[in-house]
Order: C-alpha cells, then structure tokens, then sequence
C-alpha cells in the first residue's frame, strides 16, 4: 500500500480576530468614497461662492438721485464707476468744451448784433431829434413871416 498523505488542517479564523470578506467591506469603501467626493466637491462650491448672494426675490435698498447737467453736450469721459459713491461737488462726467465755447461764441455774436443795431436806432433817433429841430425852426419862421404879413 502506499502512504497516503493525510490532508493538512486548514487554520480555523480564530473569535474575535477575523475580518469581514472582502465582498462585505466593499460597499462600505464605495460608500466612504463617495461621502468623500462629496464632501469635496461641497467644500469647493462653499469656497468659490463665498462673498456672492444669490436670490430669486432680491430688493436693493439704495439712496438713487438722478442727476442732470446744467448745459446740454457731448460726454467725454465718464469719472466714476457703476455702483460707485460719490458726493456732492465730485466730478461725474466731463463734457466736451467745443459744444459750450461754439455757443459762447454764438452769444458774443449776437451780443454784437444787438449793439450795432442799438448804434443804428440811436443814430436814427438823433436824426430824427435833428429834423425835427429844423421843421419846429422853419415852422417858427413861417409863423413869424405869417405875423409879419397880418
């Protein structure tokens, strides 16, 4: 006969020490991971949106003044910036010079205009003054010569 071998014992897992089978680990590690890509991924949004609001029904509560130039013309350059605080006596925005030195220079005009034309209305009432003189002179000598005749 030949020796039969006989079969090594396998090691019993002794109480207390075992592990789970793999099988039964892995969801839990499935389930870890994706808490912790999660966790991550909230992290980051919570990072990139902090300091913005977002709302569907937002009010702004704001001093708004509406503001108007004294003269009218074209816009240069504006000073300040959207949003921007600005108080009483800052500069706004910066209007193009020609607009207003072409009206200046349509005023001077005219302002000559009005005095050459009040020269000419004096010169014609002195003219007038003048005549008038004379026709009163020759109509006092037509009285004398008429009270000379009587």
């Amino acid at each position: 006969m030949t020796p039969r071998s006989e079969p090594t014992p396998v090691a019993e897992p002794q109480a207390g020490l075992s592990s789970p089978a793999p099988s039964r680990r892995r969801p839990l590690v499935v389930a870890l991971a994706a808490a912790a890509v999660a966790l991550a991924a909230w992290g980051v949004h919570a990072w990139r949106a902090a300091g913005t609001e977002s709302t569907d029904d937002a009010q702004v509560e704001a001093e708004v003044v509406a503001i108007a130039p004294r003269i009218p013309g074209q816009v240069l350059r504006v000073a300040v910036k959207e949003d921007q605080a600005v108080k009483k006596g800052d500069l706004i925005v910066e209007l193009d010079p020609a607009d207003l030195a072409a009206r200046v220079a349509l005023a001077e005009a005219d302002l000559d205009a009005a005095v050459a034309q009040a020269s000419v209305v004096e010169a014609s009432a002195r003219g007038g003054l003048s005549s008038a003189r004379a026709g009163v002179s020759a109509s006092s000598a037509g009285l004398a010569g008429a009270a000379a005749q009587v």
